[in-house]
């Protein structure tokens, strides 16, 4: 799992990593699910979120490695962190902020600027309030920072 604030980077991160010879074959990001749906964009994300959490929970019951992004801001991810847990996954968390919480409103902003979607900057920084349950939970975690820029 990645995790992070909008604009942390996470993104960028995974993009790397799926370059990789280890990372899973199985990737979700509703940011991205969000990109290919069509209408409001309010509701163009709830319902990428819907649909990546209904993946996640296929590839769960059929034991299949995966990894996605979230910003860790619903106790559902925790929930299902913690059915794969039970079902003898193992939790890999990656922690990715910026120093500063204003890099991040500034990146969100450089994103819109090149065509991405946008976050209320309240809700922007508002994420991961299940950060230490999760690494509770998880067999590994690390925390990457990311350059302001």
């Amino acid at each position: 799992m990645f995790a992070g604030p909008n604009g942390s980077g996470k993104s960028t991160v995974t993009q790397y990593l799926k370059q990789q010879p280890n990372f899973p074959r199985n990737y979700a990001n509703a940011d991205e699910v969000a990109q290919r749906l069509d209408g409001d964009a309010m509701l163009q994300s709830y319902e990428a979120a819907r649909m990546v959490a209904a993946q996640r929970l296929m590839w769960v019951n059929d034991r299949q490695s995966f990894a996605f992004e979230t910003v860790m801001s619903h106790p559902s991810k925790l929930i299902q962190l913690q059915q794969a847990k039970q079902l003898g996954y193992r939790i890999e968390i990656y922690y990715i902020s910026t120093v500063d919480p204003r890099y991040n409103v500034l990146r969100v902003r450089n994103r819109v600027l090149d065509g991405g979607h946008d976050v209320p900057e309240d809700k922007n920084c508002a994420a991961l309030p299940s950060e230490p349950s999760a690494s509770a939970i998880s067999d590994r975690d690390r925390h990457q920072h990311c350059a302001g820029r």
